[in-house]
């Protein structure tokens, strides 16, 4: 329904040439492709010039503008609702184009008016005829010049026996909506000798074959008539014609106020900025499946304890702005019914209430009140009443809260709006749904809340071995790279040395320990040790023949191009005589480490924007400055195959460090969306709650909220 509406009003704007260069241009190539928008097109400028040829177009817009619906409604005997909207303006105007004959000011009468009478009024004479054909076996509505909608329902015209009338009728509709109008038809507003104010005066007749037919009285013609405002205590009278022209109104009945129902998912059930400000936070609104999750999501915070209201007898007095109700309403509200439960939402915001007072626009301005009041149990009372006059029901509303909360239900009452009708076994059967599926939604709720913290919980405790497992391999490696590079260092020393290096033994079951408190002799291994540890130049004199033993360590440092655009970089060196890498540390943007002179190196840099790879490599390097090397994108597949072409020994090692990083980027992004999840769901449960007390200091962590357990 919505998105029909948002087509004809495009539609509309571009017949009036108000789209813009772009918007005219996709709007011209979308007809070129879709027939079925070419037809709809099409169709609105035939009806837009049949408005124009009839010259009506000024008088429906300014019927647009008065019109209120289900505010003057009355209803011939009994009948279905439905309401009207921009469909029963096409169903007008596409009579007007084919099926409402030319109007003209001197009316053709026939000679015996509806009741078989040859009487007939100035009113008859002088006002325009408007005629509709249409199918009496069909639900169809229809508009009148002057803005009135009638609704007509299937089988609503029957014979003189009763028997319902199909195929062809003619509803034929004269109407004076204003002063002017009554003014130039002859009318007055009086019942007998006693003046009324009139808010519209009109005649309906329906034909068959050219013979007046009846209508239903259990099945009848539901009308609203425009109006500007509405004025309480007006009623429906009926005009008798008399033998000097004039109309005199008598049998005036009350008005049948009921409520038109719309299509359920038409309306907007959400609490009052719920929408705004999620556009604020940059979400996409137009998304209903987010928005409904997001919404009903907070349901887990809700336990079940509903008992049902029902309205009894209940009095009004608006004159002196005070309500008699019975005690059974002046109950104390429990902790369970503070705030509204978006359970409850969920389970009337669906088809099944559709034709119910809930599916119309006046309960969806009642619900902006009832979010405000933060009282469930004001909601239950509307769920649980749906056979019941809506002024009724705010009349009951109005005590159970206060201020300005109680103001709008009171002046909701005074409208006196009435019901939609309902059966009584549907009503019944309808509360039990809801009781029903409130209980299914917070069960459901309850269950995903359970579900996302135990996942959440498990991939936590993945992460958190991942991270473990990683630190043990690189404690590993660094060990064995380190063990390698002393052993290679011994070497070398002991050659320079002109000594034969003593090799290890393995370590005796029992040892004799001994406390140093003296310097004294030390033998090489020491200074070879120490100097790998610290990776300094070893420069060490043998005592008994001065030989000496040098192993240059120099220094090495690496920066990046554009280094704060990436938000992970990795800087590698490869050693040939190593069995795997080394990573460099990064200090001020700088990476830096100390070369052996014993060792050629290979140098990787990888960088990560987002999950997308930067790379760089060069073999062979010396130990030297490396400014601002740049880094170029790659793809993962010709990442590997780069890296796959250095020593394998050391690639299994470096594949494993990457599959490690691969593992954390997407940690974090699922880490991002948890951090994302619980500032919006912070954001948001003040606009949802709005009587929950969100203090700036503080802002409630999804932790603390899980512990609160509302």
């Amino acid at each position: 329904m919505r998105n029909e509406l948002e087509k004809i009003e495009l539609i509309e704007k571009y017949l009036r040439n108000e789209l813009s260069k772009e918007e005219k241009l996709a709007f011209e190539q979308r007809m070129e492709t879709d027939k079925d928008f070419f037809k709809e097109v099409e169709l609105q400028k035939d009806i837009v010039k049949a408005i124009e040829r009839l010259g009506v177009k000024n008088a429906i817009n300014k019927a647009y503008r008065k019109y209120k619906l289900g505010k003057a409604g009355f209803n011939f005997g009994i009948g279905s609702l439905i309401i009207v909207g921009i469909v029963s303006a096409f169903i007008w105007y596409n009579n007007l184009n084919t099926n409402n004959e030319e109007i003209s000011k001197e009316q053709e009468l026939l000679q015996l008016n509806e009741h078989g009478e040859n009487i007939w009024a100035d009113a008859d004479r002088n006002l325009p005829s408007q005629k509709f054909v249409l199918n009496g076996g069909n639900d169809t509505v229809i508009e009148t010049n002057g803005g009135m909608v009638m609704y007509v329902p299937a089988n609503c015209f029957v014979d003189e026996k009763g028997n319902p009338i199909k195929g062809e009728v003619e509803i034929e509709v004269k109407e004076a909506l204003n002063t002017a109008e009554i003014i130039k038809a002859g009318l007055e507003s009086k019942s007998g000798d006693r003046l009324l104010e009139s808010a519209g005066m009109f005649y309906v007749n329906a034909r068959k074959n050219g013979k007046t037919i009846h209508i239903d009285p259990d099945n009848g013609i539901y009308t609203e008539i425009p109006a500007d405002d509405i004025k309480p205590g007006m009623q429906l009278f009926e005009g008798e014609r008399k033998e000097d022209g004039s109309i005199d109104w008598v049998n005036p009945k009350a008005l049948d106020n009921f409520l038109i129902p719309v299509d359920i998912y038409s309306l907007n059930f959400y609490p009052p900025g719920y929408e705004n400000t999620l556009e604020e936070l940059c979400y996409d609104v137009k998304d209903k499946s987010f928005t409904d999750s997001l919404y009903y999501s907070f349901s887990h915070l809700y336990s079940l304890n509903n008992e049902p209201i029902q309205i009894v007898d209940t009095e009004v007095n608006f004159e002196s702005d005070s309500v008699a109700y019975t005690s059974e309403y002046d109950a104390i509200i429990d902790s369970s019914r503070l705030y509204i439960n978006p359970a409850k939402i969920k389970s009337i915001w669906s088809k099944e209430f559709n034709n119910t007072l809930l599916a119309t626009r006046e309960f969806e301005k009642r619900l902006k009140v009832i979010f405000g009041t933060c009282n469930g149990l004001i909601l239950d009372l509307y769920i649980n009443n749906l056979d019941k006059n809506m002024y009724e029901i705010d009349a009951i509303a109005a005590t159970m809260c206060f201020g300005e909360n109680r103001k709008s239900f009171l002046d909701f009452a005074a409208l006196k709006e009435g019901k939609v009708k309902i059966d009584e076994s549907r009503s019944r059967m309808l509360m039990e749904h809801y009781q029903q599926k409130q209980l299914m939604v917070i069960e459901a709720a309850r269950s995903a809340w359970k579900k996302y913290n135990e996942e959440n919980q498990r991939l936590n405790d993945i992460a958190n071995n991942k991270r473990n497992e990683q630190w043990s391999k690189d404690f590993a490696r660094v060990t064995q790279n380190f063990n390698e590079e002393l052993e290679i260092n011994l070497d070398e020393a002991y050659r320079q040395l002109g000594k034969e290096r003593p090799r290890r033994v393995v370590m005796p079951p029992a040892r004799y320990g001994v406390l140093v408190i003296n310097n004294g002799w030390k033998n090489v291994d020491v200074y070879v040790v120490e100097s790998t540890v610290n990776r300094t130049t070893l420069d060490y004199t043998d005592p008994d023949t001065g030989k000496k033993a040098v192993i240059k360590y120099e220094a090495l440092s690496v920066s990046i191009l554009d280094r704060k655009k990436y938000d992970r970089l990795y800087i590698y060196i490869l050693p040939d005589k190593v069995n795997s890498f080394m990573r460099l540390n990064e200090k001020d943007s700088v990476f830096t480490e100390n070369l052996n002179e014993l060792m050629d190196y290979s140098l990787i840099c990888l960088g990560y924007i987002a999950e997308q790879p930067y790379y760089f490599e060069k073999r062979s390097i010396e130990a030297t400055n490396y400014y601002d090397l740049q880094l170029d994108v790659i793809s993962d597949d010709k990442l590997n195959k780069k890296l796959g072409k250095f020593d394998s020994n050391k690639m299994d090692d470096l594949f494993n460090e990457l599959a490690y990083i691969r593992f954390e980027i997407d940690e974090e992004k699922r880490m991002t969306k948890i951090e994302n999840k619980a500032r919006l769901r912070n954001k948001i449960r003040s606009v949802i709650f709005p009587c929950l007390y969100y203090s700036k200091e503080y802002e409630y962590s999804e932790q603390s909220m899980k512990e609160a357990e509302w």
